[in-house]
């Protein structure tokens, strides 16, 4: 008798693991937090710590001066051509430096509140709409 039971109970049992093995246990996924690099230019991934333009070299000023006698409006060209880069630099790097501030901030309010995959989207979608209207010339 105990033998019946038994054959029964292992029966049920090999019949129902295989039954068993095909359910899915999933546990829940941390939303992934969004990343800075996913929407910055890799030069201004870190913007605060990256110097504007590397200064000129005693010789290249030297080459310039000398250029000057020849040609007087060579060294006011060249030295402003570079001054319009450094000034057009400096505002993309504070740019970049301010929007990096902003990710930061809704990161961190992301993270306290309750909803969080629901939070890092929104923020992915701003911050993609804010790139692609970069990327995007303006048309008059």
């Amino acid at each position: 008798m105990h033998y019946k039971i038994l054959g029964l109970a292992l029966c049920w049992c090999l019949m129902t693991v295989p039954a068993l093995a095909d359910l899915e246990i999933t546990m829940p996924v941390a939303p992934p937090v969004p990343q800075w690099s996913e929407f910055a230019p890799v030069k201004y991934i870190n913007p605060s710590s990256r110097p504007v333009m590397a200064p000129l070299s005693k010789k290249k000023k030297a080459l310039i001066i000398l250029g000057g006698l020849f040609n007087p409006l060579l060294p006011v060209v060249v030295f402003g051509i570079r001054k319009m880069k450094e000034k057009n630099e400096l505002e993309l790097k504070e740019y970049w430096t301010r929007r990096k501030i902003q990710f930061d901030n809704e990161v961190a309010t992301c993270d306290a509140t309750t909803d969080k995959a629901m939070c890092f989207m929104q923020v992915r979608q701003m911050e993609s709409q804010k790139s692609q209207a970069i990327a995007t010339p303006l048309t008059n």
